[in-house]
């Protein structure tokens, strides 16, 4: 796993990668800015699956931590093309629940028979066999079989959650430590 951590985050400064349990990791990193930014950056694809990032807490009851969301790909199968921009995929999606990026073969329209948008849902939602949408002139568009093979991978996702701290406020602690204990 470090391998993979250093290939997608290295030239941010990883100080230190540590494996809590199976799925679990802590990525401490050099500075606060690089810990943002990959936590602003959300979801990474590991092994094509969605890895869900979050900040570390020390609060952070790691063992116990429950997951309400998980992201999942949604294929919208025979959509118009004139759909597949940005501004209506993501309208599109948001239908089901929080859009979060489309893969490469539908932005650069590589691959017709499907869009393919991953999309942030609730573990308890219901999810639609299919959606309605207006289109551009009124017209109500029905979208059918969007969830079709999806369920399954609700059941079956592999959920790693990485957990971020950074080396400068644990630095900054053990300083304030050292200097109210003289």
């Amino acid at each position: 796993m470090d391998g993979y951590f250093m290939r997608i985050w290295g030239d941010l400064g990883i100080d230190k990668v540590a494996q809590l349990n199976r799925g679990v990791f802590l990525v401490r990193f050099h500075s606060a800015e690089s810990r943002s930014k990959v936590v602003e950056e959300g979801v990474q694809m590991f092994d094509r699956k969605p890895a869900i990032v979050k900040p570390w807490k020390p609060d952070m009851e790691i063992t116990k931590e429950q997951m309400e969301k998980i992201p999942i790909w949604v294929r919208f199968t025979g959509l118009d093309i004139k759909y597949w921009g940005k501004v209506a995929l993501t309208k599109i999606a948001g239908l089901i629940g929080k859009p979060l990026k489309a893969d490469t073969a539908t932005t650069k329209t590589e691959r017709l028979m499907y869009a393919r948008v991953l999309v942030e849902v609730k573990l308890n939602q219901q999810y639609p066999i299919s959606i309605k949408f207006e289109n551009e002139v009124g017209k109500i568009v029905e979208q059918d079989g969007i969830m079709s093979g999806n369920l399954y991978c609700v059941r079956s996702v592999r959920i790693m959650v990485m957990k971020l701290w950074n080396a400068e406020s644990i630095y900054r602690k053990k300083k304030r430590r050292l200097n109210n204990n003289k």
